[in-house]
Order: structure tokens, then sequence, then C-alpha cells
């Protein structure tokens, strides 16, 4: 009789062993196929990625250091500080002379539609006339106006509105580097800020 409970022991031992190690498998191959389709997703938003680049004929945004202009509440004239900021962004943009710009114009969410979208508009264009007046050729340049409908801050306080009312710079180029791009100096920048004594 012990060498039959030893026996029958042995066996399911083995009968255990034999359908953990099929288990195991299976998860091994579920985990294989689960990776698997992860890249096949990961390439296939890769390709739409692509594929949207296109549609957006191959444009680029590219970060070189614009800085946003701030307007106080139904303004669109320039503060001192709104100039020293666009004098630095004159020092950028000459720095890189194939560089074009889509100046955007933003309000806060007072005020209708329509009238947001014209004093958006307004705040584009001065922003531009005031570049061009330091050198800048007005063909780099694109105007738009969002209105109060991109704001960078949601929440209805003073603060979240003060950082809506703004024109911000996005790069339109195609084809932008190139090894003819002159390196920026930073102490033409610091100078520009020291002078204005912001």
């Amino acid at each position: 009789m012990k060498n039959f409970i030893m026996l029958l022991l042995t066996v399911v031992t083995l009968l255990c062993v034999v359908v953990i190690a099929g288990c195991a498998k299976d998860l091994v191959v579920e985990t294989i196929d689960a990776e698997a389709q992860n890249e096949a997703v990961q390439k296939k938003q890769a390709s739409q990625n692509v594929d949207d680049a296109d549609i957006l004929d191959k444009t680029t945004v590219i970060n070189v250091g614009l800085e946003r202009v701030y307007f106080p509440f139904d303004q669109f004239a320039l503060t001192n500080e709104a100039r020293r900021v666009l004098d630095a962004n004159a020092i950028i943009l000459k720095s890189y002379p194939a560089l074009k710009v889509s100046i955007e114009g933003h309000c806060d969410s007072r005020g209708s539609d329509e009238y947001n979208l014209a004093l958006g508009e307004r705040r584009a264009h001065v922003v531009k006339n005031y570049l061009v007046s330091l050198g800048i050729g007005s063909d780099r340049f694109e105007t738009i106006s969002y209105g109060e409908e991109l704001p960078a801050d949601s929440a209805m306080t003073e603060s979240a509105w003060a950082m809506n009312r703004r024109t911000e710079f996005k790069t339109i180029n195609q084809t932008f580097f190139n090894n003819d791009i002159a390196p920026i100096d930073k102490s033409q920048i610091d100078l520009v800020t020291k002078s204005h004594g912001s």
C-alpha cells in the first residue's frame, strides 16, 4: 500500500508539472502576442503621423525661443514689457533669416466671439508691424486670430485671463535648418533686456 501511495503521489506530481508547464507556455505565447500587437499598433500610429505630416504639407513647428507677448484687458497697444520681448524676438528672427512665423492673437473669454476675434487680429497685427519696424521683412509673417478659442489657462480668474491675452509665435517653414544659420548672440538679447530695465 505504501508503494501504491508513493506511485500515486509521483503520478500526481508529474501531472501537476505538465499542467503548470503547459500553462506557462500559454502565458509566454500570450505575452509575445500582446507585444506583437502593441508593436503593430505603434507602427500604425507612426505611419498615421507621417500621413498627418503630409497633410500639413510637411510644415514644422520649431521652438527657437520666441517669447509670447501679453496685453492689458481690452487693449492691443504694446506695453514697455511687450516691446522688450519683441526686441529680443527680433534678434532671434534676424539670426534665422529663413524663418517664417505665424503670429497668433489670443484673448480672454470676456466679450463676444466676434469682438475677441477682431481684438486678437489687432494684437497680431500690432506685433507684426512692430517687428517689421525693427527691420524684419513683412513677408516672413502670417497673422491669425483665435480670439478666446485657445486659452492658455481655462480658469475663470484674473490671472488666467491675463495669461490668455497674448500673441504667440509658431514657425511655419517647410525647410528651415541649414548650414548657413548664424548662431544667436545671447549677449545682444541680454543687452535689450537690460536697456528696457524691466
